[in-house]
This record gives C-alpha cells, structure tokens and sequence, in this order.
C-alpha cells in the first residue's frame, strides 16, 4: 500500500530555530512541538485534500469514494510525522456509481456489458458480477458451472489502473508538502506562536 509521511527533517527545524533563536527561548518548551504538529497535520490534511481531488478526477468517480479509501494518522508533539496512505484495490462497478443499462452497467467511459447485480454473502453490499466469457477455453468446465455460466468475474474498475493513480497521486502531493508547502508553514506558525506570547499583534 502506497503512503506517504509528512515530517519536519532535522535541517529544516534547525534553519527555523536558529532564525528565530532568542525569541524562541521566551516560549514554553512546549509551544514549539505543539506548533510544529499543528503545522504538518495542516500539511497533510492538505496533501491528502490533493490525493482525493486528482484520483476522482482521473479515475473519473465522485470524492467521496475516494475520501473513504485515503487515510491519515495525526502528528503529535512527541510525534512529529503524519502518514498518508491510500487503498489501491479494484473499485466495484456498483461501488463507482455506474447505472444499469439495458445489457449491464455504464460509467463514463467505463462500460460492463453482460454485468448484473448480486446480493450475495460479499459483506452485506451487492456487487456487479458478469460470467467469464472465456472460461470454456480456460480448461474443461464442470457440468454444474456450465449450466449456471460459472465462474463469475468482478465488473470493476481495474487494481492495476487504480493502483497507479494512488501512488502518482502521493508522490506528487508528498513532494510539494515537503519542497514547497512547509518552510512558509512552519515560518508562519512559529511567528504567531511568538507573537502571541510575547503580546504582539
């Protein structure tokens, strides 16, 4: 499973504390960390935003479905570092949104012609299915499958493909938190962190 992890790196902290050296030291020990965590679990609360934004997109299925397959866990003062990782298994026809058609189902460009809806013991939620066209030529056929049309195959949206645009996805919201998206951040949190102690508007 692809993630990414969104984290201070030593040099960048240094930089940060020596440019603010003296003022830092009229901080609570505490106000740094707590300011630092809060600045990556902004980052990475955005970096994920990005994630779900250009998976839909290019996947070409609502956010939400995106939202619930992309996970993070948050930074803590004792923790400076939060993970980002997304799931990148096959997307049921059902599950993308596709709509019924008079021979299976459609979804944008996305079409199952011969697919059906079951209701089977798949945990509780109905799946496309559709009977594998090629399965004579797989080998010989028991006579109870070649009565049924068994064995049935998953009307989905490919692992492969899927796969492919969750990790292109990461790496490109991973490198822009950690080039570009975080000094300013963390600049910005410890200045008003500062400011604030020391009475200043």
């Amino acid at each position: 499973m692809k993630a990414i992890q969104i984290r201070l790196n030593d040099k960048l902290l240094d930089k940060e504390f020596k440019r603010l050296s003296k003022q830092l030291n009229q901080l609570d020990e505490k106000e740094v960390p707590r300011g630092v965590s809060r600045v990556i679990n902004r980052e990475a609360e955005k970096a994920k935003t990005k994630v779900v934004r250009r998976v839909a997109k290019n996947i070409g299925i609502k956010q939400k479905l995106v939202r619930d397959r992309v996970f993070r866990n948050k930074a803590r003062p004792n923790r400076l570092v939060s993970r980002i990782w997304g799931g990148q298994d096959a997307i049921n026809a059902l599950n993308a949104g596709a709509k019924k058609t008079d021979d299976g189902f459609k979804l944008g460009p996305y079409e199952w012609q011969g697919a059906f809806q079951w209701n089977g013991s798949t945990g509780g939620k109905p799946v496309a299915l559709y009977r594998d066209p090629n399965r004579e030529e797989r080998g010989p056929l028991r006579e109870s499958n070649r009565k049924t049309g068994y064995p049935l195959l998953r009307a989905e949206i490919g692992q492969q493909f899927v796969a492919k645009e969750v990790r292109e996805a990461m790496d490109e919201a991973g490198e822009q938190a950690l080039n570009r998206d975080l000094t300013p951040a963390l600049n910005k949190e410890l200045t008003f962190r500062l400011n604030k102690t020391l009475g200043k508007k």
